[in-house]
């Protein structure tokens, strides 16, 4: 099983990274100096793409490769619960290393453009909005969950098959989860917009590579928290649904919360190939208008 998981991946992390690389090849790059930055923005990118596919598959392999009862996890169904946040950190600290590292201006005359740069110039905003708005329903939720709970792992009612069902015991991790992940973001985003400017390309071309890598942080963190969300909520939709008479396979308005929270969970990994067409009309030397 182990070997299984190491070589899925690598082929992970390879596809990741080519995919990205390709990406970075045919944006119109409006000078020599502006490929090296260019190619160090999609490599990183690429990478921590993989790395969050990666944590994600090892997370839950041993549930659902292994055939894995919750109960048979170190830290029980939390185990499962935390996995998104834990890809989300590992994808944010591979992005936050890229923008550290990134490439510093060579030569012996060097430009500064002194124009002031904050995260909201950089990430788009009903992106960056959906991110918080999820990460606050998904915290408001684990409030509610925990609040109609009796005890930290048991619904009012007995359950017939004994699942455990997600109060505080899953909520008090979640919502710290959470809540350290939008902080690290907007650090990362922070990073983006501070990162030195590309030399020898006009300013609209330089904001359009700080926002495609600011998309791929929001997106990366969208999917995270939309999988958290959408577990969490399986999980009370099941149990309330099997503490009800008759019993049914799911509560109703559980079973709305976790279908919005996988469309968006989708909609994170789907869209970043709209990337690719983002790509043909971000500006090249001639300076065209960037679509943000």
């Amino acid at each position: 099983m182990l070997l299984i998981n190491l070589i899925a991946l690598a082929v992970v992390t390879v596809v990741g990274v080519a995919v990205l690389v390709w990406d970075q090849w045919r944006t119109p790059a409006p000078s020599g100096a502006a490929r090296v930055p260019k190619r160090h923005a999609a490599i990183g990118a690429g990478v921590a793409w993989a790395c969050f596919l990666g944590a994600l598959f090892v997370g839950f392999s041993p549930v659902v490769v292994g055939n894995m009862g919750l109960q048979d996890l170190p830290l029980g169904g939390r185990t499962v619960a935390l996995v998104p946040a834990a890809a989300a950190v590992v994808f944010l600290v591979v992005h936050g290393a890229g923008d550290l590292t990134w490439p510093r201006p060579r030569g012996s005359v060097r430009e500064a453009r002194l124009a002031p740069r904050a995260a909201d110039d950089i990430a788009p905003r009903w992106l960056h909005r959906m991110v918080l708005g999820t990460a606050g329903v998904l915290v408001a939720g684990m409030i509610v969950l925990g609040s109609i709970a009796d005890g930290p792992r048991t619904f009012v009612a007995a359950s017939s098959d004994g699942e455990a069902y997600p109060g505080w015991w899953y909520g008090v991790p979640v919502i710290i989860a959470v809540l350290v992940l939008v902080a690290a973001m907007e650090g990362v985003l922070r990073l983006i917009a501070l990162r030195p400017a590309v030399v020898g390309v006009p300013a609209t071309w330089d904001m359009a590579l700080r926002r495609r890598s600011a998309r791929r942080v929001l997106r990366g963190q969208q999917c995270a928290l939309a999988l958290t969300g959408a577990g969490v909520f399986y999980r009370a939709g099941l149990t309330i649904a099997r503490t009800t008479e008759p019993e049914t396979f799911m509560d109703p308005v559980c079973l709305v919360v976790v279908g919005l929270f996988a469309i968006s969970a989708v909609v994170a990994l789907v869209v970043p190939g709209l990337d690719f067409r983002a790509a043909r009309t971000e500006p090249s030397a001639s300076g065209a208008a960037v679509a943000a």
